[in-house]
């Protein structure tokens, strides 16, 4: 497979006939690949070439709510034509899956194992076939998100396989990958709570999975006239993950000759502001406007998409995003004396010493803030006092 923009149309075309021809109706058909606009690319030309057999994409760059569906959807069994499942990397874990075909791009040989394994999963058909496809490795950027000799090797243990039984396989005895390591520094400032100043939030993705393009998070909402006054903090369901080049790449892209915005929120300010894409950092939380585009349900995240995008149902953003300002959870709505307060934060501290079996701590308890309550009242006696007297 080439790298040019031909050869990939040309590629998708080819990887489409050869799903058409080996697809068997009322079984799933399994195809992995690599990237995900191949992916999304490949979804799209089988709606036209095999319009009949039902079809679902998987990938990454979908909101938590569609992707819910989809995977509830994987369960079902398929209709009289069968199903065929387009996916990345994300359906190699955690996802109880099965095919009677599979197709995949060459990956590393521990992604490759874990791919054969969609296959025949239980061993409910007789026959069942897996097609493994060719990467090109010395294009540059083909292989990502993969490393070419991870590539190369797998290409190696692939070419003396007469069929994908798991008895069969050589074992996955790769090296540990260099990661990122969690440093004492990084693990105490994930603790800290105060607002940063830019608006940056510390980003975990390094110490949770592998990525070489750090990823930020958009939602949609209904923009008029740039007017984000009144908008709240999104919910989980409506965050869209995707890298900084594909939202890069999105707001380059105009839309009626206007190029499309985003905001992120600013906490010194308390209101969402405009960002360009070269004011993007790892790990922020950004703003569309749903009239300008940028996903569909069926394929996700997609840039430069010109179709409106449909808000969450139920997501009004009620919760007020946080500001430099804010402290609500220290706020209950009205004014309580510091002895009463104190009497609270007593009953508190002693529920949790009983919850722990702290028994000998009870006392220390009570004993301290009943000292402190005490001295209050002297000092505040004393002042009493003190201001009669003058």
């Amino acid at each position: 497979m080439g790298g040019a923009k031909g050869d990939i149309q040309n590629y998708i075309a080819s990887l489409s006939s050869e799903i058409a021809g080996q697809h068997k109706p009322g079984s799933q058909t399994l195809v992995i690949l690599n990237n995900v606009e191949r992916a999304q690319q490949l979804y799209t030309h089988l709606g036209t070439q095999l319009a009949e057999v039902p079809r679902l994409l998987l990938h990454a760059r979908f909101r938590p709510a569609e992707r819910r569906v989809i995977e509830q959807r994987l369960h079902d069994a398929p209709s009289a034509t069968g199903r065929i499942v387009i996916a990345t990397q994300a359906i190699e874990a955690g996802l109880d899956v099965s095919s009677r075909t599979l197709f995949t791009e060459l990956a590393p040989w521990a992604s490759l194992v874990q791919r054969f394994g969609r296959c025949n999963r239980t061993g409910e058909f007789e026959a069942a076939s897996v097609f493994w496809i060719d990467i090109a490795t010395d294009t540059g950027k083909l292989a990502r998100p993969y490393e070419d000799q991870p590539l190369d090797t797998a290409r190696a243990s692939l070419a003396s396989l007469k069929d994908a039984e798991p008895a069969h396989l050589p074992s996955v005895d790769a090296g540990h990958p260099l990661t990122q390591v969690l440093r004492r520094r990084d693990l105490l400032e994930l603790f800290n709570t105060d607002a940063d100043l830019s608006g940056f939030d510390v980003d975990i993705s390094p110490y949770i999975r592998d990525s070489d393009t750090p990823p930020v998070q958009v939602f949609w909402r209904s923009v008029e006239n740039g007017n984000t006054d009144g908008i709240g903090k999104p919910e989980r369901p409506e965050l869209c993950p995707a890298s900084i080049g594909q939202i890069g790449s999105h707001l380059g892209s105009k839309l009626k000759g206007e190029p499309r915005r985003a905001w992120r929120w600013d906490v010194l300010e308390g209101r969402w502001a405009t960002i360009k894409a070269k004011q993007m950092r790892p790990g922020m939380i950004l703003l569309l406007d749903a009239a300008e585009g940028g996903y569909k349900e069926d394929l996700g995240f997609v840039s430069g998409d010109k179709t409106p995008v449909a808000p969450i149902p139920g997501q009004n953003g009620n919760q007020i995003e946080d500001s430099n300002d804010a402290d609500v959870l220290t706020q209950i709505g009205c004014w309580i004396s510091l002895p009463d307060h104190l009497s609270d934060v007593a009953s508190d501290a002693a529920a949790l010493c009983q919850s722990l079996h702290l028994r000998s701590c009870l006392g220390k308890c009570y004993a301290h803030f009943a000292s402190m309550r005490r001295s209050i009242a002297i000092r505040t006696m004393f002042s009493a006092v003190s201001g009669r007297i003058s």
